[in-house]
């Protein structure tokens, strides 16, 4: 960190300022000319010196953690404000970093602060305060109660863990709930500065960079062949389709500490503040799908909370998205994954072929069976890497011959390096090639 406290970047040779005038210098340039009107800009936007980018910035730094919102005439008030946050958004009034920052500076935990009634209290004077436009006061009122708040001793004890159990219960996340009791969550996470288990010689912080390669110019032979590109047909996306996705929500919370539980809520619980919100949250989708964006309106609403989990042996990284981005890519899956499925087939049974998986094995089963007397054998490969090894430019190509209703809201996600977050490392790391990982349209 800096003297002010704001994270340094990872530095790259491939950290181009963005292009001037659209000049292609790659045959991918030239691609994405030819397909979307504009290139990759092949960096993480200009330096955010603007206010809102500067909040945010900030914001990234705290622990996430969060009050689950009251119910009653704060949790309305919530609502209408983050509805509004999000339609200016979707109207390109402001950046993503309003309506991301808006819950965090609203819903920072108080350790001081624990009783329901006086919860209410707190909210109501913060919510007054952003309807002001004290949002310094906001920031700065969160960086305090988040110093306060003790950190992670890491295991927890076995009270804890009862605890912990029973309020996944009742807030009715019984999937969460049963991963959690039975320690399915994985190896446990790994801190960026302690040694990688495999290899030995590197830390965890070196390895998620390893993981994270630069971008590399595809050649001409990796590009489909494409003689009359299909048109652009705008996406319609209503407020069914919002509560269609809310309802699947599911996962832990982004860099914001906004989890899928408390995103559910307001989006479903709420009466008409929740169905304007829906509303919100369809102009917000429709905005990204049907439009080429600049990088700088969506880039905080991309970015990526990376944690390391122990692979034993090895490090696997894991990326946790931001609550209303990963709705926004469940609605697009809705409204156009019947389009991935028909250009897939049987070709690539991740694009949601029902019982395609299940399909293949029997298929696989009884052709082994049927063969294996005369030599037959199978061979099981693992790719090393390969979300973050399969070429951005290409695959983004791809789409928009296969998959042409979805095409824009893929590209203006992944127009820009997205920025991953590592809580206690002190510097960023960047996604510039492949799918991000914690991305829901990978697959």
């Amino acid at each position: 960190m800096d003297e002010e406290g704001v994270f340094q970047t990872k530095s790259s040779k491939d950290d181009a300022q963005p292009r001037v005038n659209n000049e292609p210098i790659s045959i991918a340039d030239t691609k994405m000319i030819e397909a979307f009107g504009v290139p990759l800009l092949n960096s993480d936007g200009i330096p955010r010196n603007d206010t809102w980018g500067k909040f945010w910035e900030r914001m990234t730094k705290l622990k996430g953690k969060l009050y689950i919102l009251p119910g009653g005439s704060v949790a309305k008030e919530f609502i209408f404000l983050y509805d509004k946050e999000i339609s200016d958004f979707a109207d390109g009034i402001k950046k993503s970093e309003a309506y991301i920052c808006f819950p965090t500076l609203i819903l920072q935990k108080n350790k001081n602060i624990k009783k329901t009634k006086d919860i209410r209290v707190l909210l109501k004077r913060r919510l007054q305060m952003w309807r002001e436009g004290l949002f310094e006061e906001l920031i700065k009122e969160a960086e305090v109660c988040d110093r306060k708040l003790p950190n992670s001793s890491g295991k927890m004890s076995e009270e804890q863990e009862l605890k912990f159990f029973s309020n996944l219960i009742l807030q009715g996340r019984l999937r969460e709930a049963v991963r959690f009791i039975t320690d399915r969550q994985g190896g446990g996470v790994m801190s960026p500065n302690e040694e990688a288990v495999k290899p030995k010689d590197k830390t965890v912080f070196e390895v998620l960079c390893d993981k994270h390669p630069e971008q590399k110019i595809p050649e001409a032979d990796d590009f489909i062949i494409c003689e009359n590109i299909p048109p652009l047909i705008d996406v319609d996306i209503t407020a069914a389709h919002v509560e269609q996705a809310a309802k699947k929500l599911s996962g832990g919370a982004g860099i914001s500490g906004f989890d899928s539980y408390q995103l559910q809520r307001v989006l479903l619980k709420y009466g008409k503040q929740s169905e304007n919100l829906r509303e919100s949250f369809a102009k917000a989708t429709r905005f990204q799908a049907n439009r080429i964006l600049e990088w700088e309106s969506v880039r905080a609403s991309k970015a990526k909370r990376l944690i390391a989990l122990k692979k034993l042996p090895g490090v696997r990284p894991v990326g946790i998205g931001e609550t209303p981005d990963r709705c926004f890519e469940k609605i697009m899956g809705i409204v156009t994954g019947d389009d991935v499925k028909e250009s897939c087939g049987s070709d690539q049974l991740c694009s949601g072929v029902e019982a395609g998986i299940e399909g293949s094995i029997h298929a696989i089963t009884k052709t082994y069976q049927e063969n294996c007397n005369d030599g037959w054998g199978l061979l099981l490969t693992d790719a090393e890497n390969a979300f973050n090894s399969i070429s951005r430019p290409v695959f983004l190509w791809s789409a928009r011959i296969l998959w042409a209703r979805g095409s824009r809201f893929l590209f203006n996600s992944y127009r820009g390096y997205a920025v991953l977050i590592i809580r206690g490392a002190s510097t960023y790391l960047f996604s510039k090639e492949g799918c991000t990982q914690g991305s829901g349209l990978a697959m």
